[in-house]
């Protein structure tokens, strides 16, 4: 069942988003995470009373989503032998078959509400696979932080009767094609239906890629700039974090981090490891942009 109602990023809560972003010239990659309302999601009681496998996609707006929410349950959840559909969808601010390797590397068609979490109501949509409603272009980074919260959902309802409220709104400023970046809240809830506060969190994620520099009104990557940017990067001595398995270095905030078991942290320039024997994570070190190498 769907949920009617209309949902948009707080005006006190965009101030907080705005000054972040006013104050974040070329991101620094560790600081593109903040907190919203104390990491309190925001639902009211009538969003809270919505029923098993409920959601809500809102209309687009000049071909830009919106909000969408959705009751996550083992119910919702994809399972191994659901069969995924290519994405081959235009969505704004996405590059085209023609534009350079460089923006393909860089963009993914984000999900608000991730497959894993919900599959029905996800693909398909208007013969393009895809619910257009439920997309934005977003950065690889951008995406596997995503990616990594959607497993603390999925793991928290697997084989249980938890569930958790689930909320993603993309924020868009003025006409721009590209979201400046996602609010994100969740509240979960437990078998007892009460909620762990230990875990519900509201947070807004940057959409960035690290060295890279593009106009979020169009998409378009600022060559030159980045590769500029991409070399000073890694020209800087800071944090790295490599995994001794496969021998591939990342920077501390990246969230492939978490899934590392056998793991090392150095304090070298991100060239040294480059030349030496260990690669670059391709979703958080910006090594295969052309004209680096």
């Amino acid at each position: 069942m769907r949920l009617e109602y209309t949902y948009k990023i707080s005006s006190e809560n965009k101030a907080v988003i705005q000054e972040y972003i006013n104050s974040q010239e070329h991101i620094d990659p560790d600081k593109f995470v903040i907190e919203l309302n104390d990491n309190v999601p925001a639902f009211t009681d009538d969003e809270e009373q919505l029923e098993e496998r409920g959601y809500y996609f809102s209309e687009l707006d000049k071909g830009r989503c919106g909000v969408a929410l959705a009751r996550i349950s083992k119910s919702t959840c994809s399972q191994p032998q659901d069969e995924r559909t290519t994405i081959t969808c235009k969505i704004t601010g996405f590059p085209t078959k023609e534009e350079n390797d460089d923006e393909h590397l860089v963009f993914q068609r984000c999900h608000l509400i991730g497959y894993q979490l919900f599959a029905k109501g996800n693909d398909k949509e208007d013969n393009e696979n895809a619910n257009k409603k439920n997309l934005i272009t977003g950065t690889r980074f951008m995406n596997n932080v995503m990616l990594y919260r959607e497993k603390m959902i999925a793991d928290y309802v697997d084989g249980t009767e938890n569930y958790v409220l689930y909320r993603v709104t993309p924020y868009f400023k003025g006409s721009n094609d590209v979201a400046y970046g996602v609010q994100m809240e969740a509240k979960f809830i437990n078998e007892q239906n009460e909620e762990d506060k230990t875990l519900s969190f509201n947070i807004f994620v940057y959409n960035i890629q690290p060295g890279i520099i593009f106009d979020y009104k169009t998409g378009k990557i600022s060559s030159e700039e980045s590769i500029d940017l991409s070399r000073k990067m890694l020209k800087t001595k800071r944090k790295y974090v490599i995994n001794e398995k496969n021998q591939k270095f990342h920077i501390e905030s990246c969230a492939s981090v978490y899934d590392i078991k056998s793991k090392n942290e150095v304090t070298k320039k991100g060239e040294e490891l480059i030349h030496g024997k260990y690669c670059p994570c391709e979703i958080c070190i910006p090594y295969w942009m052309k004209g680096w190498i």
